[in-house]
C-alpha cells in the first residue's frame, strides 16, 4: 500500500514537472517550485528522483531531467541523469540518442558513437533507428571517418529511401565521395 501511494504521489509530481517542461520552463521542471505555504508548489525531476527512489516516475524523471539539462546547455550533468534511466522501451532508445548528443557536446566522440549505435539497436521503431544512424553518420563525418559515414548513409537509404531523401543523405554521400 505504501509503495502504491508513493507511485501515485510520484506520478502526480511528475505530471506537474512535465507541465513546466512543455512550457519550456526547464529550470522549474528540474527544480520544482517551493515557496513556503503557497499553493501550486511541486517537486521537480531532481526531487522526484531523490524522494521516490524505485518508482516508475523516478526512473522516468532521470530521462526527463537529462532532456531538460540538454535544453539548458548542461550536457555533462545530462549524461549523469540519462545514464541512470533504465528501460526496455523506446524511451531507452531515445535516452541513448540523447546520451550521444550530450557526449558529442562535451567532445567525447567515442561514447557519443557507442550511444548512437545503442539507440539504433535498442528499438524496432524504424524512425528511431534512422535518426540514430543519421546522427552516427554525421558524427563519423565530423571525425573524418568518411568511408564509415558513407556506409551509414547508404544503410539509411536502404532502410527508407523517402526519409533518406528528406534528410538529404544523397547529397551527403556525393559530398563525401569527392
Amino acid at each position: 500500500v505504501i509503495m502504491a501511494n508513493n507511485n501515485a504521489e510520484a506520478d502526480d509530481e511528475l505530471y506537474k514537472a512535465d507541465q513546466m517542461m512543455e512550457r519550456d520552463s526547464f529550470n522549474l521542471a528540474l527544480n520544482g517550485k517551493d515557496i513556503m505555504g503557497q499553493a501550486g508548489n511541486f517537486m521537480g525531476y531532481i526531487k522526484i528522483i531523490e524522494n521516490y527512489r524505485g518508482t516508475r516516475a523516478a526512473n522516468l524523471a532521470h530521462y526527463k531531467a537529462g532532456v531538460a539539462l540538454l535544453r539548458i546547455h548542461q550536457p555533462q550533468l545530462a549524461v549523469e541523469y540519462l545514464k541512470n534511466y533504465s528501460g526496455d522501451d523506446e524511451i531507452q532508445a531515445q535516452a541513448y540518442n540523447l546520451l550521444g548528443d550530450a557526449y558529442s557536446e562535451i567532445g567525447d566522440m567515442s561514447n557519443a558513437e557507442s550511444n548512437y549505435k545503442n539507440a539504433a539497436s535498442a528499438s524496432d521503431n524504424v524512425s528511431i533507428i534512422l535518426f540514430a544512424n543519421y546522427k552516427l553518420a554525421k558524427l563519423l563525418e565530423f571525425q573524418g571517418k568518411h568511408e564509415q559515414a558513407v556506409d551509414k548513409f547508404n544503410e539509411i537509404i536502404s532502410m527508407d529511401s523517402e526519409i533518406a531523401e528528406q534528410l538529404g543523405v544523397d547529397k551527403d554521400i556525393i559530398r563525401l565521395n569527392k
